[in-house]
């Protein structure tokens, strides 16, 4: 789970740049940018100690702060700025889609571990 954890963290890395596909896909890229990453803030800054790479039981999931809107608000996050780098550079796209299913996989992952389920002791 960890590995997995980790090359999923590293995905948005491996996107490239180029020439924008245009102005306005560039500038509508980085509006994505600043509100998906200031969301992942967020949602980092209120997990404070309880931040942690792979799912691990850290508690009753939180439901203060951006967490009263969203269950996942760091994964929203990510999507939507990863949705900009596809807006400004499509040639992203089989990468964020592999991305995006990492996330829910990691996703539905943390559900399970903090919903008591002990399938995970098993593997």
């Amino acid at each position: 789970m960890t590995l997995f954890s980790l090359v999923s963290s590293a995905m948005p890395l491996i996107y490239t740049v180029g020439i924008p596909s245009s102005l306005g896909a560039l500038t509508a890229a980085e509006i994505c940018s600043v509100i998906g990453f200031t969301l992942a803030a967020l949602a980092t800054v209120e997990l404070g100690d309880r931040l942690s790479i792979s799912p691990e039981k850290r508690g009753e999931f939180r439901k203060t702060g951006i967490y009263r809107f969203l269950r996942h608000p760091m994964y929203v996050g990510y999507f939507i700025a990863e949705t900009a780098l596809v807006i400004a550079f499509p040639q992203n796209r089989y990468l964020y889609v592999a991305s995006m299913l990492m996330y829910l996989v990691r996703a539905k992952l943390e559900n399970r571990v903090q919903s008591n389920d002990q399938w995970l002791d098993q593997i």
